[in-house]
């Protein structure tokens, strides 16, 4: 008889905590809930933004007036930023009880080309459009002989536009001084890749390789010989094709020359 009593004391204490657990559960839930509505949205700092401010940023989100804190994804306000052309990458996190962090990393752009319009390559060869209100950057053009019809939607540069873009790329990272003498680089319908210089224009054949031998080349030719401000309009064109060694063809009435660099 005990046995069963106490059996029966037991079974109706668990019955009275479950049910005082399941009260507090739904309790909590429903203060949770009271409380996430009143957590709107009030502040939104961005941070690493260089190039682009906020109202070219900020409207991506697609937030609505008086936006709850806790209603969106953050995940998806990531994806929604990163639709930028000049995002690279964008993490969006919340700050309690009122506030959205957006960081951003801002695309760099290293070259332009014409496609179906103007736009700004970055080193990985991602397309980007300049922005409104601000004029286009003194860096090189980037154009090909070859290359496949520009479709309305373009996003990705065909393989002649990447040999030259490479070159670009490598002036930029390895020989700066060369990447700031370029205004074009053009890619042949051979794939082979020539430059042609800021001032005179003068075409420099650096083939389809080894382009940060190549530029060092021509740079230290540029330096030792083309002191004088009159020089480049002398000179046809220069072939660096060639180990340690940039080959002349002068105008006028100058025979071709050989220029050994070390």
């Amino acid at each position: 008889m005990k046995a069963e009593e106490n059996t029966r004391t037991y079974f109706w204490l668990n019955i009275v905590l479950l049910v005082l657990l399941l009260s507090g559960i739904v309790t909590l839930e429903y203060y949770a809930r009271s409380w996430s509505r009143k957590l709107h949205i009030r502040t939104i700092i961005l941070k690493g933004n260089i190039a682009l401010n906020r109202d070219e940023v900020l409207p991506l989100l697609s937030l609505k007036n008086d936006s709850l804190l806790l209603h969106y994804r953050l995940e998806k306000l990531s994806i929604n930023i990163q639709q930028h052309t000049w995002v690279k990458t964008a993490k969006v996190t919340r700050i309690f009880p009122s506030t959205l962090r957006v960081d951003i990393e801002e695309r760099i752009p290293v070259a332009i080309t014409v496609l179906n319009s103007t736009f700004y390559l970055d080193n990985e060869g991602c397309i980007m459009k300049p922005l409104e209100g601000k004029d286009l950057l003194k860096i090189p053009v980037v154009s090909a002989e070859h290359r496949e019809s520009d479709g309305k939607q373009q996003k990705q540069i065909c393989i002649h536009l990447l040999q030259a873009l490479n070159v670009v790329v490598v002036a930029a990272s390895h020989c700066t001084e060369m990447y700031y003498l370029v205004s074009e680089v053009h890619t042949k319908k051979d794939n082979n890749v020539v430059l042609y210089t800021l001032d005179s224009a003068v075409p420099i054949e650096v083939g389809k390789e080894e382009f940060e031998q190549r530029l060092q080349t021509v740079l230290t030719f540029w330096k030792n010989i083309v002191k004088d401000p009159a020089t480049p309009q002398l000179i046809e064109t220069l072939d660096a094709r060639f180990k340690n060694r940039v080959v002349v063809r002068w105008k006028q009435f100058q025979t071709k020359n050989n220029v050994n660099n070390g």
